[in-house]
């Protein structure tokens, strides 16, 4: 069952990489981007999502990604305009710089709280960003 799981999540990250690399001037890093984001999720929590919902999820994470000022956290609560398997879903996004146990602290209240998480994306990302804090090179994932 997991084999299956795992050929629908390539297919899929396959469709958001061809359509959001075809995108002019940024698809090339959107689609790495889309990649380092999804690329390690568990397959069966991500194919609950359709294609156009990771390209929304991935171009609405890249543009809140785009600037963030050096040394500061941002955290972001989404409603995306989807229901996967018809349920609700809150985005909870946190961009800072690498702090260990971060996301295990995360979960923990969230788990505390009753909350269900059905798809966790943890990315470190190797990019370079000017001293105002906009973006100005995406590597994609960054050595472990």
């Amino acid at each position: 069952m997991l084999e299956r799981y795992e050929l629908e999540k390539a297919d899929r990250l396959q469709v958001v990489r061809q359509r959001l690399g075809a995108r002019q001037p940024d698809g090339a890093d959107r689609a790495r981007f889309a990649e380092a984001v999804f690329g390690h999720t568990a397959a069966e929590d991500l194919v609950a999502y359709l294609p156009d919902d990771l390209i929304w999820l991935a171009d609405d994470a890249w543009a809140a990604f785009a600037e963030r000022a050096a040394g500061k956290h941002r955290l972001r609560f989404v409603d995306p305009p989807f229901e996967p398997n018809g349920r609700a879903v809150t985005v909870i996004e946190i961009l800072n710089d690498d702090m260990p146990f971060l996301l295990d602290s995360v979960m923990g209240e969230l788990g505390d709280a009753g909350l269900v998480v059905r798809l966790v994306s943890h990315p470190i990302l190797a990019l370079q960003r000017s001293p105002e804090g906009r973006l100005e090179s995406f590597q994609g994932l960054a050595d472990a």
